[in-house]
């Protein structure tokens, strides 16, 4: 009776040590394999401000109510080039989805009535990029097919 005892107990030593260089050794692997969060967030942040990078990741959104309202919230920071961005992302998704002309329509209204500041202000540029003027003190890029 006396060596069952033993044999459970120096099993149990056997796999308590078993368990801990287990453990060790997953710990030492996630310390090494974990990237490291600040290099990746300043990468993150340089890859959003590049134009084509945001306009790859915006054409995600497949509900261009989403984007109008991002627009509007674009327009009240005063983040014009954004919010034209986002109007003409949503204009193309209801043309592709062959939606109603009403609401093609409204959501083209509202790009006019993004445009109007840079049509007033003196830009004539209509290139992809070319900066057609300025909105609050900042250059605004004009994006017309």
């Amino acid at each position: 009776m006396q060596s069952t005892s033993s044999s459970f107990v120096s099993s149990l030593v056997l796999f308590s040590i078993k368990a801990a260089i287990t453990f060790i050794l997953f710990i030492v692997a996630i310390a090494v394999l974990m990237p490291d969060f600040s290099a990746m967030s300043y990468s993150i942040k340089k890859a959003a401000k590049n134009e084509k990078t945001r306009v790859a990741l915006m054409s995600f959104i497949q509900n261009p109510a989403a984007l109008f309202r991002a627009s509007e919230i674009d327009e009240k920071a005063g983040k014009l080039n954004d919010a034209v961005l986002e109007m003409q992302l949503a204009i193309g998704l209801l043309e592709m989805h062959n939606a109603n002309p009403l609401v093609i329509k409204r959501y083209t209204t509202r790009l006019d009535h993004l445009d109007l500041p840079l049509k007033t202000s003196g830009g004539q540029s209509s290139s992809p990029g070319a900066i057609a003027g300025t909105f609050n003190g900042m250059p605004v890029k004009h994006w017309k097919e």
